[in-house]
């Protein structure tokens, strides 16, 4: 009589990895009984993986200035006839889906037309009433938001929104 044998180690067997060559983790957080049918609804655990790793981390890559005050680079794509006194922007409000912040030309320059670059990130064009080529500005940082608004003067507000708060 042959004995056949059941069970033991086998290959392939558990729960399968998160992400591979990544450590996970265990989370445990209190919902109530209708919020964990709706989680088992949206997907599970795949889908907050996905919301956590798509969202933007709050104020993420800003350095604190002092105060609340926090600064954020951009990038002159073309240097027209408006000079920027440096390459950071002071943010004085931010959050998850609107930032607002100031740039420094030097003198007086308003924001003349907007756009988004090849990239997804916002773009705005830097004037002068008497300047003949804009000064043209990517904020890198903020890839797939969009210009809301902006000022004028010595220091020029600008205002963003994300996207996706647009389909919300």
């Amino acid at each position: 009589m042959s004995e056949t044998k059941r069970g033991g180690p086998g290959r392939g067997q558990g729960r399968k990895p998160v992400k591979q060559g990544e450590e996970t983790v265990t989370l445990s957080l209190r919902v109530t009984t209708a919020q964990r049918e709706k989680l088992a609804r949206l997907g599970g655990a795949e889908w907050v993986r996905g919301k956590i790793d798509r969202a933007k981390e709050p104020n993420a890559r800003l350095g604190v200035i002092g105060g609340n005050m926090r600064e954020t680079t951009f990038k002159i794509l073309t240097q027209g006839d408006v000079q920027m006194a440096h390459c950071q922007g002071y943010m004085v409000a931010g959050g998850e889906d609107a930032v607002c912040f100031y740039i420094d030309p030097r003198g007086r320059a308003y924001i003349s037309a907007s756009t988004e670059s090849d990239s997804g990130c916002p773009v705005v064009y830097v004037s002068r009433d008497d300047c003949e080529r804009d000064t043209e500005i990517e904020f890198s940082e903020f890839k797939g938001w969009r210009f809301h608004a902006g000022g004028d003067g010595k220091a020029i507000a600008v205002a963003l929104v994300r996207r996706a708060a647009d389909d919300a």
